[in-house]
C-alpha cells in the first residue's frame, strides 16, 4: 500500500489533499505535506558512443529478463558511468535492502526524523573523494519519488562523512536502447525539496568484442592452487582494500562482512593473481596490484581476465575451446583438469570446479571472452551486430 515511487502511484485523495507517504522507521509511515516527486528532466542532447567489449546479450545471457540491476552493472563493467562521471577509477560501493541510519530533515513546514526504515540501494560508487549513491529504473519514468534519492543520498553521507556525496539517477530507454544518466545535488542537504540536476546525459552501446586469442598471450605461469573464492568481485576488491590500509586479516574480515577464515580465501586469490602479498602477518600490494588499483574499470577487468589466464586451469579451458570452438567444456571435463593440474584430491576437485565455473561466469560478465550455460562452457562467438543493446 505504501509503495508510491511515481506520483501517479498516489491516491487521488492524497494528491487533491496536497500530501504524500513518507516511511520514518521500518514500522511507520508520515503523512507530509508538500512536494513528494521530481519531474525528470528529458535529455534533448545526440546520443553519445561508448564503446564496450561485450554485447548486453552475452554478458547476462542465460539469466532471463534483464532488470534494472544488470543494465546498471553493464554500464559499470564498460566504463560508461567513469565517462559520464569524468572519473578515471570507480569502485563498487554497498548496495541493496538496508536500514536507514537516525537522521533529521524538513519537508516545508514539516520537520520529519527518520530512524531505522528499510530503503533499496539499487547500486553505489565510490571514486576518489566521491561517492555516488544511484538508483535506476528500466524505462524512463515522468517523475521519480524524491525518497528513492534522498534516503539513500543521507545514508551514504552518514556513512561516508569524509567523502562527497552525488546523487545519481539512471534509466535505460528499451525503445531507443539507450543509458541515460542524471546527476543531482541537494542545495540543502536538510530540505527534502531541494533537489536539483547538475548534468544529464545519454549514451548509445557500440561493441567491439575481444578476441579469446588475445587472452593466450602469457604462459601458464600462476600456482594451479584453486582457492575457494567464488565472487570474483571481492578477490578484485582485495587489492583495493589493503590500498586503503585494509592489512589484517581482522579488519579485512570486518570490511567484507566475512569471518576471518572466510577472508583468507580472497586473500589467497589475491595472491595467486600475484595482486598482493603477505609479509610479516600484514597485506601490501605487490608493484602488478598497484598498477591494477590505478585502472579504469575496463581495463581492470582486461587485466584481472588476462591474468586469470595465466592459472594452469583457466589456460586450458580457454587453449581447448580455441582449438575446438564448436565444443563445450563441462563441469565434469573441469573437475579433471583440477585433479590432472593441482594437487587436490577427495571431494575437493567437485567443490572448486564451481568456483572456476564462478570464475567464468565474471569473465562472461565482463569481457564476453565465454559463455557459461548449465554447468557447460563454450567461446563466445557472438558478434557486435547481435548485441541490440
Amino acid at each position: 500500500m505504501a509503495s508510491m515511487n511515481e506520483e501517479s502511484d498516489v491516491p487521488t485523495v492524497f494528491r487533491n489533499k496536497g500530501v504524500f507517504v513518507l516511511p520514518v522507521s521500518r514500522v511507520a509511515y508520515a503523512l507530509v505535506r508538500g512536494k513528494g516527486y521530481h519531474e525528470v528532466e528529458q535529455i534533448y542532447s545526440p546520443p553519445i558512443e561508448h564503446v564496450a567489449s561485450v554485447p548486453l546479450s552475452v554478458s547476462e545471457m542465460g539469466t532471463g529478463t534483464v532488470t534494472e540491476t544488470q543494465y546498471i552493472d553493464y554500464a559499470y563493467n564498460t566504463g560508461l558511468l567513469e565517462r559520464f562521471l569524468e572519473l578515471n577509477r570507480l569502485w563498487l560501493g554497498p548496495r541493496g535492502k538496508m536500514t536507514t541510519p537516525r537522521f533529521e530533515f524538513r519537508v516545508q513546514s514539516s520537520s520529519i526524523t527518520v530512524d531505522r526504515a528499510q530503503i533499496e540501494l539499487d547500486s553505489s560508487y565510490i571514486g576518489g573523494d566521491f561517492v555516488f549513491p544511484l538508483e535506476a529504473k528500466v524505462g524512463i519514468p515522468r517523475t521519480v519519488s524524491i525518497k528513492q534519492i534522498y534516503y539513500p543520498f543521507r545514508t551514504v553521507s552518514i556513512r561516508y562523512p569524509k567523502s562527497r556525496i552525488r546523487p545519481l539517477f539512471f534509466a535505460f530507454d528499451q525503445i531507443g536502447n539507450l543509458y541515460n544518466l542524471w546527476e543531482y545535488a541537494f542545495l540543502d542537504e536538510l530540505d527534502y525539496e531541494s533537489l536539483t540536476a547538475v548534468r544529464r546525459e545519454r549514451f548509445q552501446i557500440r561493441v567491439e568484442p575481444i578476441p579469446p586469442q588475445a587472452f593466450l598471450g602469457k604462459t601458464p605461469d600462476l600456482t594451479s592452487f584453486v582457492p575457494q573464492a567464488d565472487d570474483f568481485e571481492k578477490v578484485l576488491e582485495f587489492p583495493l582494500n589493503v590500498a586503503k590500509g585494509v592489512i589484517n586479516s581482522a579488519n579485512m574480515a570486518k570490511a567484507f562482512g566475512f569471518t576471518v577464515r572466510q577472508s583468507s580465501y580472497y586473500r589467497q586469490a589475491a595472491q595467486m593473481l600475484q595482486l598482493v602479498r603477505l609479509r610479516d602477518n600484514e597485506y601490501e600490494l605487490t608493484e602488478l596490484g598497484r598498477r591494477f588499483v590505478e585502472l579504469s574499470t575496463a581495463e581492470r577487468n582486461r587485466m584481472a581476465c588476462e591474468l586469470l589466464f595465466r592459472h594452469p586451469i583457466m589456460h586450458s579451458i580457454l587453449a581447448v575451446l580455441i582449438e575446438n570452438p564448436d565444443e563445450r567444456i563441462t563441469r565434469k571435463d573441469i573437475i579433471s583438469l583440477i585433479v590432472e593440474k593441482s594437487k587436490l584430491t577427495g571431494s575437493t576437485p567437485k567443490r572448486r570446479s564451481l568456483t572456476i565455473l564462478r570464475w567464468l561466469e565474471w569473465m562472461q560478465k565482463t569481457v564476453g571472452v565465454v559463455v557459461v550455460q548449465k554447468d557447460a562452457i563454450r567461446l563466445c562467438r557472438e558478434r557486435a551486430s547481435q548485441a541490440a543493446h
